[in-house]
């Protein structure tokens, strides 16, 4: 991330399709500590990942929006340098 730079105990990082999404978390050494296919589901997201919550910093790579897709706004998301928060 150009802007963020602050140091977590966990990274997050999802590959995100259509109907599922690829979700791998590395610890700070970069050991792998979660590796895994889900179903594109917010609460099965925020249950699986619950375990790192506590110091976890989520990138996201996603090319299947449409033109006519709603998009958050950067400032929601956190894309200007401020991380976002998961409620």
């Amino acid at each position: 991330m150009r802007f963020y730079q602050e140091q977590h105990r966990h990274t997050c990082g999802i590959d995100l399709h259509g109907r599922n999404l690829y979700l791998h978390v590395l610890d700070e050494q970069g050991d792998i500590r979660l590796h895994r296919k889900l179903r594109c589901d917010p609460e099965l997201f925020l249950r699986t990942i619950a375990p790192y919550r506590d110091d976890l910093v989520v990138g996201a790579e996603c090319n299947s929006l449409s033109d006519s897709a709603p998009h958050p706004s950067p400032e929601k998301t956190g894309l200007y340098g401020e991380p976002a928060h998961l409620e």
